[in-house]
């Protein structure tokens, strides 16, 4: 990890995209509503994925809620034009 951080400044990360595409996968699996496990492990795993962004020293903390709100926004407001789109 050292070589990584040394070839990437940790400034010009904003928003996380590590945290923002795990959150966005999170949401596109339970939205499927697969079995309990499955949605559990899938937030578990975009949880650890926010987590070690900042603790492998690639992020500073205000990269991940950044990173989740641009999950949320994208995912909403996409979500909100095909229900539009399809007369929902």
């Amino acid at each position: 990890m050292r070589i990584v951080a040394s070839l990437d400044d940790p400034s010009n990360l904003m928003p996380s995209l590590h945290t923002a595409l795990a959150v966005v996968c999170a949401l596109l699996v339970s939205r499927r509503q697969p079995a309990l496990w499955v949605r559990i492990s899938v937030w578990v795993l975009a949880v650890l994925i926010g987590v070690s962004t900042i603790t492998v020293g690639q992020h500073y903390f205000w990269d991940v809620p950044a990173g989740i709100a641009t999950a949320l926004i994208g995912y909403f407001g996409v979500s909100r034009l095909l229900r539009k789109e399809n007369g929902y």
